[in-house]
């Protein structure tokens, strides 16, 4: 990511994390691919934000993944407003921010 922007280019990012136990547990018999896929810890995704001068990050989502239809992930993503004061950063699935590269 680094190496691909512009000195003083941004990127906007967001990518699905390890997220909570249960999260790991329905993607392993509900998602095809689950097993299969990569998904960071915020650790992991720590270290690849480390070459950047600025670094904004946070975490979202814990409701939201459970949803099969659009409707129920549009339900379950209004509810986790109120629980992501509950759930702790490395329990959520969804990591985004903005990176920006030195000049």
């Amino acid at each position: 990511m680094h190496k691909a922007l512009k000195p003083g280019g941004v990127l906007l990012f967001s990518e699905n994390l390890k997220a909570s136990g249960l999260h790991q547990s329905m993607r392993k018999h509900f998602v095809k691919w689950g097993e299969e896929w990569n998904y960071p810890t915020l650790e992991t995704m720590k270290d690849l934000c480390s070459p950047f001068e600025e670094v904004q990050q946070s975490t979202g989502g814990f409701l939201g993944a459970f949803g099969r239809t659009n409707s129920q992930r549009n339900a379950l993503a209004k509810m986790d407003r109120a629980f992501d004061r509950l759930a702790n950063s490395s329990q959520r699935y969804i990591c985004f921010g903005v990176l920006k590269k030195a000049i």
